[in-house]
């Protein structure tokens, strides 16, 4: 089995000095144990830089969207954004989520091996931690979408009806409120799916914890069950953590929204798709530089036995 791992010696070795010159093509030969160590605090420290380039990002969009509503001027066009945002940051948890999995059966594998489990912790706890994060962003988008129920019609003032004819106010009026309450039911159903997805999440981890609780009993390797305890407590927390989010998704904060007119939300999309097509590049150099510093943690740990 190939070893996902992020060097906790790597984590603080980034805060040293880079090394001149360095790029992820310079030759590295492979039996040189201090060359290939360097090589993984360089890899480590771009994939820092860029995750917190990524969590800039993204945090910007999420309190920008979290801060608008519709108007009639912007057709829904908030609402719609809002939603394509929720679903990537759904995939995004997704990704971290399915990290986590393969990292737990890397866990299982090296049980007996101190060092693995303590290298295999370190990359499981920052996807957890990521995973938290795209999902109170998820919340932070939620919560907004509840004070959407305050906005104008989105029908245009030129209201026709099937002869061409201009109809009277009351049919304005009439499908001014048609239009409002079918974007209310639209920001209600995208915040009920959510709402859906935590409680789910929750039954989920409700299962890993008895499971994780039933090992515990089971296991005698005092140093393992220290590591399982901690993954307990985490879950509790989290458990704990999106029981109040459950609580509260539905409620609107005391901020209120700004409504948005047609051309300053076009403004807006354009601005947020420029940081989405920037973000999806990160994500992919770091995908490849998740898979570099695997490799070459492999190659030391190898170059370590070797050499006892």
């Amino acid at each position: 089995m190939k070893l996902s791992i992020f060097h906790t010696a790597a984590l603080s070795a980034v805060l040293a000095c880079a090394i001149p010159g360095w790029s992820e093509t310079s030759p590295v030969p492979a039996d040189d144990l201090f060359l290939q160590q360097q090589y993984l605090e360089a890899l480590v420290r771009e994939f820092q830089e860029i995750d917190t380039r990524v969590d800039d990002r993204l945090g910007r969009i999420v309190d920008a969207l979290s801060a608008m509503e519709d108007t009639r001027n912007s057709k829904g066009e908030v609402l719609r954004t809002k939603h394509q945002v929720l679903d990537q940051l759904g995939q995004a948890v997704a990704y971290y989520r399915e990290r986590m999995d393969v990292l737990t059966d890397d866990f299982r594998y090296f049980s007996d091996d101190p060092n693995a489990r303590s290298d295999i912790k370190a990359q499981y706890d920052y996807f957890a931690e990521k995973g938290e994060q795209r999902i109170n962003d998820i919340y932070e988008i939620t919560r907004s979408l509840s004070r959407h129920q305050g906005f104008d019609a989105v029908m245009d003032d030129s209201f026709y009806d099937t002869t061409g004819q201009k109809p009277s106010q009351g049919g304005a009026k009439r499908d001014e409120g048609r239009n409002q309450a079918l974007l209310t039911s639209y920001a209600d159903d995208m915040a009920g799916d959510v709402g859906d997805a935590m409680k789910n999440d929750v039954e989920t981890m409700n299962r890993q914890l008895a499971a994780l609780r039933k090992s515990m009993d089971e296991e005698s390797d005092p140093a393992l069950k220290a590591d399982m305890e901690d993954e307990a407590g985490r879950l509790e927390a989290t458990i704990a953590h999106r029981m109040e989010q459950l609580r509260t998704t539905g409620k609107p904060e005391d901020t209120l929204t700004r409504p948005m007119g047609n051309k300053e939300t076009q403004d807006m999309i354009e601005v947020l798709r420029s940081n989405a097509a920037k973000i999806r590049e990160d994500f992919a150099r770091m995908e490849k530089l998740r898979v570099d510093i695997s490799q070459t943690q492999g190659r030391i740990w190898k170059l370590l036995e070797a050499g006892e």
